[in-house]
């Protein structure tokens, strides 16, 4: 799993393997994706988090040096100016433009790791994931769920975890029902506030994680504003 951006896995959770459509809506799924290259320039120490004070909130800011080597990562790496730092929220909307998700579909399929039916007249194009890579992702994603601490959990899985809090989707990936979903849900914010990695992890799956949940609400009363 480690070959593939953090970023592909959470697509390949976010898709229903029966439908072929996301889980979620739009408006949550380009700022979860984007929120995902954000966490992987970190880990790859490419973006550092400065501390915008009671008020500010997280900052971004690019760290200087030779391309990443991957068309995503760079990208998302331009987007970001090193000689000023951008809020987490800002930061997640330059980056989740609306042709991210089809790119990181189109990745998946080339990869062999989903297969694309594409859209035609009055109907939506499909994205179904393997199955069993997803099988393979989501144990992981519920091995980290059920990890007596955070501090026991894997990096990678957490981090999923916590991106998949961020907007709302713990329990539209992993199966709960009924009271269960409510222990779901506290147990994936726990995990996404525990010291699971590094300060300096940490510190940008936060930034990542709150960027993507205010812009995907932005989003979201956009669309509602704009349909009443």
């Amino acid at each position: 799993m480690g070959a593939r951006l953090i970023a592909e896995d959470l697509a390949l959770l976010l898709q229903s393997p029966e439908t072929g459509r996301p889980v979620v809506g739009s408006q949550e799924l380009a700022p979860a994706l984007a929120g995902a290259l954000l966490l992987e320039l970190a880990l790859r120490e490419r973006v550092q988090v400065e501390d915008g004070g009671r008020w500010g909130g997280d900052k971004l800011r690019a760290v200087p040096g030779p391309a990443t080597g991957d068309d995503l990562l760079d990208e998302a790496l331009g987007k970001l100016p090193a000689e000023r730092s951008t809020g987490a929220r800002g930061a997640v909307q330059k980056i989740a433009d609306r042709r991210l998700a089809g790119r990181v579909h189109e990745r998946l399929a080339a990869a062999g790791l989903a297969r694309r039916t594409p859209g035609a007249f009055l109907k939506l194009g499909r994205t179904h994931p393997d199955v069993a890579t997803r099988k393979e992702l989501l144990a992981s994603v519920v091995a980290a769920l059920e990890a007596p601490d955070a501090s026991a959990a894997q990096q990678r899985p957490a981090a999923l975890v916590s991106l998949l809090h961020a907007v709302g989707a713990v329990t539209k990936v992993v199966p709960a029902e009924g009271a269960g979903r409510k222990d779901l849900k506290r147990r994936a914010k726990a995990l996404s506030e525990g010291e699971w990695a590094g300060a300096a992890v940490l510190a940008a799956v936060r930034a990542a994680q709150s960027g993507a949940a205010a812009a995907a609400a932005a989003a979201s009363g956009a669309a509602v504003a704009a349909a009443s």
